[in-house]
């Protein structure tokens, strides 16, 4: 047997893990280019086997010049269930490939449930991208497994050291001991690459209540077990159900491969298939982290004040198309989850239990986004800076949103009165005035000026970087200035390249999208 068929018999062997015959399963991957964001690799897949060689032929991929493309492929943890998912076990590499699909077939973009559309800010332009799975009950059909994700507390970007990894092996074994000495069945072991998977069997339903419990459970566990094995935790964040994990038996690439800190295969260890029960889960919850108080709040808030608070911000969502879901109680504020005005900078679609609206007990509201791309968009004054900005850009012609002389704006506003519009404070005029610095964007911009000067310019986008470097210029504000600018990058077997177009509002919008590579 040689090492395809071996590591395909890896994959095979993951699959028959977590999955029975007949499951619905997406296949993602993020294939790192050039552009400052990955594109998405998806497919849904029913036939294990053939979703097995897309695992084996997307993780082997190698570009025209003979490298290796070194790409990290997941699956849903869970089942999908059939809604709008397209299962035809193939898959697309990114939103450009499946566009082009179901326009050769006749299909409007707008008509395609597989698709999804989302406006650039900038431009305005409708554009489409592929739908990947979210974690709402209309996606996952039910939970299956609990992950517990322990990591090695390796530099970001790097790979493990055989060291960290044996610190992580250690935390999960004494994890799995704990929870069995409570009468947990088996469970199963995997090697993640760069650290190690627990699998908990369940047969449970995707709710909200019990994702409150399984992230509950998650948190006891890093809080009983954290801080005693090195550098190695247990990744508190994995409890969503639409949550992807590595596809065991393929290879996991992080960072360089180095002697001291190899790029590894991921593969199953040790299996289970008798579930725990949600009791037990919810004994190790409860004892370690105290339970939310995870309700409706048209059932848990009767303040009228509050209650009117809560109406308001969910019009005012109303207002800008934002969607979202029922709003619940949880600990001291209420949390309304919504879809991120920035979209289309998120690696998965729709609303996310990571991208809040709230409203607290005095009645303050807030916005928070817990993506990286969304640092600059959290706070309720940013949130509503941005949302008001785009709804006067869309609809010139109609009123703003009409908020009450009673409606607080945000946690840092300490009354009850919408704030007055900000007045520029009146500054003295000076003889010599100093000369403001520019910012790393506006720079940014100017060096592409200067290399790219007109319609037809091109540079080999490696030399972009070089000269960036020399004037002190990040690669990324690079990669951000591109991005909004009339430029787009293209390969060839001489490398990267950067081409200035004339101004097109799809190509800005399908790069806003990071869709082009």
């Amino acid at each position: 047997m040689n090492s395809d068929d071996n590591a395909l018999s890896e994959i095979r062997k993951g699959l028959a893990l977590l999955y029975e015959k007949g499951d619905i399963v997406e296949l993602r991957a993020f294939h790192q280019t050039h552009l400052d964001y990955p594109t998405t690799i998806s497919g849904f897949f029913d036939d294990l086997d053939k979703l097995a060689l897309a695992i084996q032929d997307v993780n082997s991929h190698t570009q025209k010049n003979g490298k290796k493309t070194r790409i990290t492929v997941y699956t849903t943890l869970n089942p999908v269930k059939k809604t709008w998912q397209t299962v035809n076990n193939k898959v697309y590499w990114g939103s450009k490939q499946l566009r082009a699909e179901i326009t050769g077939l006749g299909i409007p973009l707008s008509a395609s449930p597989r698709m999804k559309s989302s406006t650039n800010f900038n431009t305005q332009a409708t554009y489409y991208k592929m739908r990947t799975t979210s974690d709402g009950e209309s996606d996952i059909l039910a939970r299956r497994w609990i992950l517990l994700d322990i990591d090695a507390g390796q530099s970001a970007d790097t790979n493990s050291s055989g060291a960290e990894k044996e610190n992580a092996f250690n935390m999960a074994t004494a994890i799995v001991g704990d929870l069995q000495e409570r009468g947990f069945p088996p469970m199963a072991l995997c090697d993640s690459g760069n650290g190690w998977h627990v699998l908990l069997r369940v047969n449970l339903p995707n709710t909200a209540e019990v994702t409150d419990i399984v992230r509950r459970f998650l948190n006891a566990l890093a809080m009983k077990f954290g801080g005693k094995h090195g550098s190695a935790h247990l990744d508190v964040k994995v409890g969503n159900a639409g949550r992807i994990t590595k596809a065991y038996g393929s290879m996991v690439y992080k960072g360089d491969d180095t002697p001291e800190r190899p790029c590894r295969r991921s593969k199953v260890i040790e299996t289970a298939s008798k579930p725990a029960t949600l009791e037990q889960v919810a004994a190790v919850a409860d004892e370690f982290a105290p339970p939310s108080k995870l309700q409706s709040f048209t059932e848990a808030i009767d303040q009228p004040e509050l209650k009117t608070q809560i109406e308001k911000v969910l019009a005012y969502l109303d207002h800008n198309d934002i969607e979202y879901k029922d709003a619940i109680v949880a600990d001291s504020m209420v949390k309304i989850p919504v879809t991120c005005p920035n979209e289309c900078e998120h690696t998965t679609d729709g609303i996310e239990s990571s991208t809040i609206v709230t409203v607290s007990k005095s009645g303050a509201f807030g916005f928070n986004c817990q993506h990286a791309h969304c640092a600059d968009l959290c706070g309720w004054r940013n949130f509503r800076r941005r949302l008001d900005r785009k709804f006067s850009m869309l609809h010139a012609d109609e009123p703003p949103f009409q908020w009450s002389p009673q409606a607080y704006l945000s946690s840092d506003t300490q009354n009850d009165e919408e704030p007055k519009p900000e007045v520029e404070p009146f500054v003295q005029p000076s003889i010599i005035v100093p000369a403001r610095k520019k910012t790393l964007h506006e720079k940014a911009v100017a060096l592409l000026d200067e290399l790219l000067p007109v319609a037809g310019s091109r540079c080999l986008l490696q030399t972009v970087f070089k000269e960036a470097a020399a004037k002190g210029i990040s690669k990324r504000s690079i990669q951000r200035a591109y991005k909004r600018m009339s430029l787009l990058p293209v390969n060839d077997d001489v490398g990267a390249w950067l081409v200035r177009q004339e101004p097109n509002e799809e190509i800005q919008g399908m790069l806003e999208g990071g869709e082009l590579r």
